[in-house]
């Protein structure tokens, strides 16, 4: 039994082993190395090779991610031929995304002995253009030295493509007139090539920079901006406004001229004791008396004869010249900024007495400085211009209301106007009358007296209704059909009221048969069937819009 094992599996070993052998031999014109690019398209043939016999070529991917890798490639072989083709393409960049690896090539080992080795060489392209990270403005102090690394571009350049390049080569374009520069293209630091003044030359830079990722022919360049901006410091001292001094100025010299008995606030000439910060932080100014007899301290007083005001440098006089022996006094003034330099600047203040010092004439006459405000005049002339702003509210509130009671009064109707409205188009039409007519008016009332008793005592019986035979006893009458001499309008709206204006002079009325007629007849109206009178604006004679439409009586009626 031991025998027929051992030679079962001596025959099986000697069955691989021709077999393996058979795969050798049919691999022999499999190259080691083969390069392909990353950019190459799925479909692309790797290699391809003759078989030298029948025998299926097996191989594998010889990496910890066989499994991934193994799906970039598909082959194809008969009897004949073995060919090995890319299933898509070898991009490093997308392999970096998946497996976080770096790859340059890959080992492929053919048949089962893994005696036969091939290397797949990954030949990277350059893809992608560089690129500069930028974030925000760059701020440097005016006092900057010369040779200082402003700026590291390296750090802030990323790429793509891998591997990344390990070179990238920058320059500064259009860098002319300007205090930046870099000394060797692959360190990517800009350094201050030049001095810097906020005060008095540019604040704001602009640098165009360029960057290349390699120096070969197919290098990709990049371009980007950075804004520098120059802050200022406190790197000047303060200075005096002085007349007609040219800047610096130094040490300007003031002087005030008293009398022997004078107190109070000095008339400094040629102007106040004032002082300013150069630069545009704008610190505020301290001011001091500087004694040089105590070793060169600084006060507010000055042996009790003067005091300084520490924010204003207003000088005062405490006491009188009197008790002094000196004919001139010089005191000096330090106006101090209170800033982190603590930059300091002098001025001299020569008090003189009139009576003592020859030099001076007897025209010269001590007054306090007047030469600005206040802050006691500031706060008057804010409540004086408050006051008359208010006062000038007032009176237009005031006309305002006068104006309109006034407007209010006219619309109000007086005493004897208080006549009501004309209700009927008699009494609007009568009311409309001249004052010519107003004179005939009680011979018109007795006229029309007369006629309203004929009237009731004779009525006017429809003529129709006479040749019709009398009803018979017992039966009722027919109403009467009585003629209607009032007026009658086509419009039964209501009407708008008539101004109120008297005494104007109107055209002649044209009659329209319901008043006294005294010229002479006109045929053509009782002819007409029907007579209307035209009703004219008391306001306008623009072309009448309303009618009065009168019957003609002499008409018959049918019915």
């Amino acid at each position: 039994m031991g025998v027929i094992l051992f030679l079962l599996l001596v025959s099986s070993l000697i069955r691989g082993n021709a077999s393996s052998q058979a795969c050798l031999d049919a691999t022999g014109s499999i190259p080691e190395y083969e390069p392909i690019s990353e950019t190459d398209h799925p479909g692309t043939m790797i290699f391809n090779v003759s078989k030298n016999s029948p025998v299926n070529i097996s191989y594998s991917i010889n990496s910890t991610y066989r499994s991934v890798l193994q799906t970039y490639f598909r082959d194809f072989q008969n009897d004949s031929l073995f060919t090995l083709y890319l299933n898509k393409s070898l991009d490093l960049e997308e392999l970096y995304n998946i497996l976080g690896v770096q790859f340059e090539s890959i080992e492929f080992s053919f048949c089962d002995t893994h005696l036969r080795k091939s290397y797949l060489i990954i030949k990277p392209e350059n893809e992608f253009h560089p690129f500069i990270n930028m974030s925000g403005n760059l701020n440097i102090q005016e006092n900057t030295p010369i040779g200082t690394v402003v700026y590291s571009l390296l750090e802030r350049t990323s790429d793509k493509d891998r591997p990344v390049s390990e070179t990238f080569l920058y320059s500064l374009v259009s860098n002319r007139d300007s205090p930046f520069r870099i000394d060797r293209a692959s360190s990517g630091e800009i350094i201050l090539n030049s001095s810097l003044d906020y005060d008095s030359g540019q604040r704001t830079y602009l640098l165009n920079i360029s960057v290349t990722d390699s120096g070969d022919d197919k290098a990709k360049i990049s371009y980007a901006s950075l804004r520098i901006n120059v802050t200022d410091v406190d790197d000047q001292g303060p200075q005096y406004d002085y007349p007609d001094c040219v800047a610096p100025c130094l040490i300007p010299e003031y002087t005030a001229i008293i009398d022997l008995s004078y107190k109070g606030q000095l008339n400094v000439q040629p102007a106040s004791i004032r002082a300013r910060d150069l630069d545009t932080l704008h610190f505020p100014i301290a001011y001091s008396f500087y004694d040089d007899s105590s070793g060169g301290s600084s006060s507010n007083d000055n042996s009790g004869f003067f005091r300084i005001d520490k924010s204003t440098g207003t000088v005062y006089q405490l006491k009188p010249a009197s008790e002094a022996l000196w004919p001139t006094k010089r005191l000096v003034v330090i106006a101090e900024e209170i800033g982190s330099s603590q930059s300091s600047a002098k001025a001299i203040l020569m008090v003189r007495v009139r009576t003592r010092d020859p030099t001076l004439n007897d025209t010269s006459v001590v007054k306090p400085d007047r030469s600005t405000p206040t802050e006691r005049d500031k706060s008057l002339l804010a409540a004086v211009i408050a006051i008359s702003v208010l006062m000038g509210l007032i009176l237009i509130a005031a006309a305002i209301v006068i104006f309109l009671m006034q407007r209010r009064h006219r619309k109000m109707v007086s005493p004897e106007d208080t006549k009501s409205e004309p209700s009927t188009e008699e009494e609007e039409i009568h009311s409309e009358r001249s004052e010519e007519d107003r004179n005939v008016l009680p011979t018109r009332a007795k006229t029309m007296e007369k006629d309203l008793i004929t009237s009731v005592s004779n009525p006017l019986i429809d003529p129709l209704f006479l040749n019709r035979p009398l009803p018979k006893r017992g039966a009722q009458l027919e109403p009467l059909h009585l003629k209607d001499t009032g007026i009658g309008t086509n419009n039964t709206t209501k009407k708008k009221k008539k101004s109120r204006r008297r005494f104007k002079k109107k055209e002649n009325e044209i009659f329209d048969g319901t008043k006294d007629y005294n010229m002479e007849a006109d045929p053509k109206f009782y002819e007409s069937p029907d007579k209307s009178k035209i009703k004219r604006s008391a306001r306008s004679m623009k072309t009448p819009t309303e009618h009065i439409v009168v019957q003609n009586d002499n008409v018959e009626y049918v019915d």
